[in-house]
């Protein structure tokens, strides 16, 4: 089963939790990706991470085989001089089911009215779209929510929530995880991106 969190407000991102991340595809539009391994406990675990090329964010999914999975994201910069006016964040979005882990790597692009305090997101990949509009902004931890969205998967549409952070001075930085909110949370994604 995979699981999601967001680590923004922790001072350390999740790619620094890993060593021997090698970076295996640069070919994305705004990510590079890489896979590792680690061992805890004597259980290894498959780790594939997704780094945003122009900010401190990275998203990452942790599989132990025949266990469960989970993705987290974040940024290791902290939030400082969050702006005011209305800025676009693009990035890359990775979505899978949480009982067949097998990631889509799409993109995204949200809109951020630090001013009116609301958010707004739309993701895509080959066969999945995410879309979540006024999102309020906690201006002064940088985070946002909302339980309002919609995913679409091979055009059936299901409740969705996502939960994310900005990060850097001035907000340069914005990652988050989603879900679909159906007793089981049938998807879950992670996204990571910049301002532009």
């Amino acid at each position: 089963m995979l699981d999601e969190i967001n680590t923004n407000g922790i001072e350390s991102s999740p790619d620094s939790y890993f060593s021997g991340i090698t970076v295996t595809d640069t070919s994305l539009p705004h990510a590079d990706y890489g896979t590792g391994t680690i061992t805890v406990g004597g259980q290894t675990a498959n780790v594939y991470t997704w780094k945003d090329r122009t900010s401190d964010a990275v998203v990452a999914v942790v599989t132990v085989p025949n266990v469960g999975a989970l993705a987290f994201s974040g940024g290791t910069a902290p939030l400082s001089n969050l702006p005011t006016g209305t800025y676009t964040y693009v990035g890359t979005e990775v979505v899978s089911p949480r009982l067949n882990l097998s990631p889509v790597v799409g993109t995204f692009s949200m809109t951020a009215d630090f001013t009116n305090k609301l958010a707004s997101y739309s993701g895509v990949t080959a066969n999945t779209t995410m879309v979540v509009n006024n999102m309020a902004i906690n201006t002064s931890t940088g985070d946002f929510a909302g339980s309002n969205g919609t995913f679409t998967y091979n055009n059936n549409s299901q409740s969705a929530t996502l939960y994310g952070s900005f990060s850097g001075d001035g907000a340069t930085g914005v990652a988050g995880v989603y879900h679909t909110n159906d007793a089981a949370g049938t998807y879950a994604g992670g996204f990571i991106g910049h301002k532009q």
